[in-house]
């Protein structure tokens, strides 16, 4: 066989060994227990095996898993084309995500001396489970406190709501919120003096992790006068206009009679 002949074989071969060289290879994208595989191999395979650790496998090639249980399941994917075989696996993790955390006030601007209402709101709907153990700790910025009329309100499952009239404090231990749910926490609260309150709350927790802090602005202004204080400045009012009525009458008494 001349050179030229066995370079030509010998490329031959080496082209179809790369021609053959086949990658598995997927991406998982999880929503609670469901479950999207996108298979990303390479190369010219003509079957394709998964296997997703509950039990069950498949041959479709970017199939959509519902899983029974949260947990760890190890998942591979096995490419082939008949004589070359390359295989993968994954170790996915499924847990609930935590409810989203946010607060708000009713009125973003009030009076100070007056009250507004502030929520806290606990979002669970996009969850296919309940969230128990759910906690909290409100610090209100200086000069804001919880109103003397309170009026507290829950539509969360158990647990304690503890807001005292004229504190700083609120805190919340030990509720729930249902599946595909969410909740609410509300309270009357008060700005002792004209000013800008930011308030975050410590971070909210749960048997589902943690949800983080939320955060809200009140904006209180000058206080507005009470009827009792316009009576007193009209009477003071009245007051300065007689005495300026007084004054002005003796005066032009005065030059009449010079």
């Amino acid at each position: 066989m001349s050179p030229r002949i066995f370079t030509v074989l010998l490329l031959l071969i080496l082209n179809k060994l790369q021609a053959q060289v086949i990658t598995a290879a997927f991406t998982p994208s999880s929503f609670g227990k469901m479950v999207t595989f996108t298979d990303e191999s390479q190369g010219p395979f003509t079957t394709r095996m998964w296997d997703f650790g509950n039990g069950t496998t498949s041959n479709e090639q970017n199939p959509v898993v519902t899983y029974d249980f949260y947990g760890t399941y190890v998942v591979c994917l096995e490419v082939s084309d008949g004589e070359t075989t390359d295989a993968v696996c994954q170790t996915l993790i499924l847990a609930p995500q935590p409810p989203v955390f946010s607060k708000d006030f009713l009125d973003a601007t009030i009076p100070a001396g007056q009250s507004t209402t502030l929520t806290f709101t606990i979002d669970n709907s996009r969850v296919d489970t309940m969230t128990g153990n759910l906690s909290f700790v409100d610090n209100l910025p200086a000069g804001l406190v919880v109103a003397n009329d309170g009026n507290i309100s829950i539509s969360c499952t158990g647990g304690t709501f503890t807001a005292i009239p004229g504190s700083s404090t609120i805190s919340y231990t030990g509720g729930l919120v249902p599946a595909f749910s969410i909740c609410q926490l509300s309270l009357e609260v008060s700005p002792n003096a004209p000013g800008t309150y930011v308030n975050t709350t410590g971070d909210l927790t749960s048997d589902a992790g943690n949800s983080g802090s939320a955060s809200a602005t009140l904006v209180a202004t000058q206080p507005i006068p009470t009827m009792g204080e316009w009576a007193l400045l009209i009477t003071m009012l009245m007051i300065g206009i007689l005495g300026v009525t007084v004054l002005t009458n003796r005066h032009l008494n005065r030059k009449l009679s010079s």
